[in-house]
C-alpha cells in the first residue's frame, strides 16, 4: 500500500499527494494524545509528589511560626506585664496565667489532702508510685515481682540530702479480697507502703474512684467508669502533687531502673518550666 507524501521521496519511490482530510485527521490525532498525555501526568506520581511538598512545607512554615513564638516569650521575659514599649499588644496576660496555674496546682494538692495516707507520704516523698494491684490477679503477680526486684530497700531507703525527703517509695492501693492477702502478697522487706485496707475515710475505695482505677470486678460496685486496671502504676511529684505518668508499668518494664530517673527529670523540668514562668513574669 502507498502512502501520501509531501512531494516524491529522495529515494526515487513515488508517494500518493496528502489532502486536506489527511492534514486535519493528523491534527485532530495530535490535539487528542496531547489531552490523553494531559490527563497521564494528572494521574501520575508527580501529582502526589507535589501534594507531599505542599504538605511538607506547611510543616515547615507552621514549625518556624512556632519556634518564632518561642524565641519571642523567651526574650520578651514579660513584655506588656513590664511595660515594654515594644511589646505586642496580643502578648497574653501573664498575671492571669500565674493565677490559673497556682489555682490548678492548689486544686490538685486539696483533691489529694483528703487521703490522709497518701497525702502524708506525698509530704515526706519526692516522688511516688500508687501502685493498683492484687494479689488473686495474674497480671499482677509478674509486674509485683519486677517492682520488687527493681527498686530494692535500699533505693526506697535513700534520701534527698537538701530537702531531707525520701527520694522515692511505692505505695500499694489493694484489690484484694482481706487484709490477710495484703500482708501474705506484700513482704514486710520490700519498704512498700500499704494504704490502710479498711479506714475511716475509706481511702483505700476513695482512691481507686479518683483515679477511676481498679478491677474489673470491683467497677460496677464502685460505681467507676475505669480508666485503668489492675495491674497500675501512677507516678506522683510529692511537691506540687502532679501525676507525671499512669502507665508506670510500661516504664519499668522497657527501663528498669532508669525509668526512677526517667520520672525524675520530669519532675525537675516540669517543676523548673513552672518557676522559670513565675520569675520572668511576676506581678
Amino acid at each position: 500500500m502507498q502512502r501520501r507524501v509531501n512531494g516524491g521521496s529522495s529515494g526515487g519511490e513515488g508517494g500518493l499527494p496528502i489532502t486536506k482530510s489527511d492534514l486535519e485527521a493528523k491534527k485532530l490525532g495530535a490535539q487528542q494524545t496531547k489531552v490523553i498525555r494531559h490527563k497521564t501526568r494528572k494521574r501520575g506520581p508527580g501529582h502526589k509528589r507535589n501534594l507531599l511538598t505542599v504538605m511538607m512545607s506547611l510543616c515547615v512554615i507552621a514549625l518556624l511560626g512556632y519556634v518564632g513564638l518561642s524565641n519571642k516569650l523567651q526574650s520578651d521575659e514579660g513584655g506588656s506585664a513590664k511595660g515594654n514599649p515594644t511589646a505586642s499588644k496580643y502578648d497574653p496576660d501573664y498575671a492571669a496565667l500565674k493565677k490559673a496555674m497556682a489555682e490548678s496546682e492548689k486544686e490538685m494538692t486539696a483533691a489529694l489532702s483528703r487521703f490522709p495516707y497518701v497525702n502524708e507520704v506525698l509530704d515526706s516523698s519526692e516522688l511516688i508510685a500508687l501502685y493498683f494491684a492484687a494479689s488473686w490477679c495474674p497480671e499482677s503477680e509478674p509486674i509485683t515481682e519486677l517492682l520488687a526486684d527493681t527498686f530494692t530497700p535500699d533505693m526506697l531507703g535513700q534520701t534527698n540530702n537538701e530537702s531531707g525527703k525520701s527520694l522515692f517509695e511505692i505505695v500499694y492501693v489493694s484489690s484484694d479480697d482481706n487484709i490477710g492477702q495484703v500482708e501474705r502478697y506484700i513482704s514486710p522487706k520490700w519498704k512498700w507502703r500499704v494504704v490502710p485496707f479498711e479506714s475511716e475515710s475509706n481511702e483505700r475505695t476513695e482512691l481507686k474512684r479518683y483515679f477511676k482505677t481498679c478491677a474489673a470486678r470491683e467497677a460496677s460496685a464502685l460505681e467507676v467508669d475505669r480508666k485503668n486496671g489492675i495491674p497500675t502504676l501512677i507516678i506522683i511529684d510529692g511537691k506540687t502533687h502532679a501525676v507525671l505518668t499512669s502507665d508506670g508499668v510500661s516504664d519499668v518494664r522497657e527501663f528498669g531502673k532508669e525509668a526512677f530517673e526517667r520520672w525524675q527529670s520530669t519532675m525537675y523540668l516540669l517543676r523548673g518550666l513552672e518557676g522559670k514562668f513565675y520569675q520572668g513574669h511576676t506581678s
